[in-house]
């Protein structure tokens, strides 16, 4: 008996399912909805459109040299961002990856407009 206690209390309970409400305010209880909901939920947040203009930034060019420190400066190892880019495949990319970069980030700066993404 005090085995059978021991076994149960020591068991890691994990989080069930649950339910969700949908934009229009019904209840979702299966997986596959929950998750897209969520999905929905994470696009409403980080895909405002107030801030799809911007001003251009003024000021001095990023220059190659501050791509190539930051790009160094970065720990390998760590889990990749939401544009699922690894710093260990920038780094791979040596000489040329960080030319493109700089390239990139001061048409960023001065069009104000950022690549879209899939």
């Amino acid at each position: 008996m005090h085995q059978k206690i021991n076994d149960i209390a020591s068991k890691k309970r994990t989080a069930q399912g649950g339910c969700i409400k949908s934009k229009g305010g019904k209840i979702l209880m299966e997986t596959s909805d929950i998750l897209e909901r969520w999905s929905e939920y994470i696009q409403e947040l980080f895909y405002d459109e107030r801030y799809e203009t911007q001003k251009p930034i003024e000021g001095p060019p990023i220059l190659k040299a501050e791509v190539e420190k930051t790009i160094n400066d970065m720990k390998n190892g760590k889990a990749a961002g939401p544009d699922q880019i690894a710093i260990e495949l920038l780094q791979a990319l040596g000489n040329w990856g960080i030319d493109q970069l700089t390239k990139l980030l001061n048409r960023i700066m001065t069009q104000a407009v950022s690549p879209k993404t899939c």
